[in-house]
């Protein structure tokens, strides 16, 4: 399937975000028509076998331009990440042996092309064709490449038509790399739906403060918790214009405190679940239900979805007990292309998808996501939720600007639990610390060691390393 072209060139595809909230045109879907020919051509004259992704450098200032492009053109694509994890690139180019793409060398043809000519839906790929490999994030582990396919997409974005979309004439903000699931959905939801983009991926803060506040045409903003918190921090009373329409929050753990501010502050927020493997987000607040939605809540599931809350033995479990996330539904990866075995142990046979998080539902169907399965930590027999501890020590412990609480190998207690902490200030005294934190919360709860790093190593994403965390000390 291909897009529904009522919308005709030269209508805005693509702003660059400016200083002091001033915007450039950087292109129009005339230009990612012409695009999409040159790379249909392209690929026609040097791919070697089917199914071979393009391969796009992450930090190019068009490769917004270029996912749009491929999807009109029925082309896959592969991103190179700027920063990657060591391997990643040479494990993605034995397995996928990706074409690059050397734009420059194809700038003649891209120059005599008529774009007008290829308005029209020219090629018409199998719904099962791959739009695009990334791999996960890897926060809890080794990053898996994956296949996204056209009808995953799809299924994303027509979860997103029945819920909140931007009107024609009205912007999403793109804050997020385009190597991962949040950045690449919001350049195809704007595509398909005839929205522009102002690309704010290399902007400063202070400049998306200015888009948000004083951009009128601006309507939706994907952020991470650590950009909403970092915004609030160097924002004013609001930091959104009065008809914005919401912030989607994801891409991990989002205390509860953030969401409490940001909505103090007119902010409206709009907490979401997902992941590379589910096309983006595939629990979330309807559109109507963002402002009465019960706080805390990540959502119910897309239309088409369903899932289910199960023991560690796979027993489902009632409304309002935690257990592990499964997932069903058109949204959903059909394995992970590197690791058969991973995939095994993700899937049943049934088609339902472990999420590896905890979640529990509510008698009304809500969902509330709790930590992911690799976060526990269990020490002396105690279950601890990191979440849990970091919210008392937020409290407790005055100067926190970044925190994250797991465990590490113990002899004794198999796990000991660790509290990693940047503080702005004098560092306090461990045993004093935990002599104050045992009056306010259970003995097992507390810290029993405490690490002061210059920073917690996150990715692109915001999203904490752990095993690099881990090796700090």
């Amino acid at each position: 399937m291909n897009v529904p072209f009522d919308f005709r060139p030269p209508s805005p595809f693509m702003f660059a975000a400016g200083k002091a909230g001033l915007l450039e045109l950087r292109s129009t879907r005339e230009s990612v028509f012409r695009m999409a020919a040159v790379i249909r051509q392209w690929y026609d004259r040097y791919s070697t076998e089917p199914g071979q992704p393009l391969q796009f450098p992450a930090g190019h200032p068009m490769t917004p331009e270029f996912i749009a492009a491929c999807w009109h053109a029925g082309v896959p694509y592969w991103i190179e990440p700027a920063a990657t994890l060591p391997g990643l690139t040479e494990r993605a180019s034995r397995l996928l042996n990706p074409l690059p793409y050397r734009w420059r060398d194809a700038l003649n043809e891209y120059l005599d092309c008529n774009g007008d000519d290829f308005a029209a839906p020219f090629f018409s790929p199998e719904p099962d064709a791959v739009f695009s490999y990334l791999f996960t994030s890897g926060s809890s582990g080794a990053p898996k490449l994956v296949a996204l396919r056209r009808s995953q997409m799809l299924a994303a974005f027509k979860s997103m038509v029945a819920g909140l979309l931007p009107d024609k004439l009205e912007c999403w903000l793109l804050c997020l790399p385009l190597n991962h699931i949040g950045g690449a959905a919001v350049v195809l939801r704007s595509w398909l739906n005839g929205n522009s983009v102002v690309d704010a991926r290399m902007a400063s803060y202070e400049d998306i403060l200015a888009q948000l506040s004083g951009n009128e045409s601006l309507a939706l903003a994907s952020l991470v918790p650590s950009q909403l918190d970092k915004l609030l921090d160097l924002g004013g009373p609001s930091i959104v214009h009065p008809n914005f329409k919401a912030v989607l929050l994801g891409g991990g753990p989002s205390p509860n405190a953030l969401i409490e501010e940001a909505r103090s502050r007119a902010v409206p927020v709009m907490k979401s679940y997902g992941m590379t493997e589910t096309c983006a987000h595939v629990i979330s607040v309807p559109a109507d239900a963002l402002h009465n939605a019960p706080f805390g809540c990540s959502g119910k599931p897309n239309a088409g979805h369903e899932i289910q809350i199960r023991d560690e033995f796979g027993a489902m479990l009632p409304a309002g007990e935690t257990g592990l996330l499964w997932v069903r539904g058109p949204q959903l990866i059909n394995g992970y292309a590197d690791a058969p075995a991973g995939t095994e142990a993700a899937f049943d046979a049934e088609g339902w998808f472990c999420t590896g998080d905890y979640a529990r539902t509510d008698a009304d169907g809500w969902v509330y996501i709790e930590m992911r399965r690799s976060d526990l930590v269990v020490s002396g027999g105690e279950n601890i939720n990191p979440g849990e501890v970091e919210a008392i020590l937020r409290s407790e412990i005055a100067g926190i600007t970044d925190i994250v609480i797991g465990g590490l190998p113990d002899a004794r207690w198999g796990q000991k639990l660790v509290a990693w902490l940047v503080l702005e200030g004098e560092k306090p005294d461990p045993v004093a610390l935990r002599r104050t934190l045992k009056k306010v919360m259970p003995p097992y709860m507390v810290p029993a060691e405490f690490r002061f790093p210059a920073q917690i190593p996150r990715n692109e994403m915001g999203k904490i390393q752990r095993e690099a965390l881990k090796n700090l000390f």
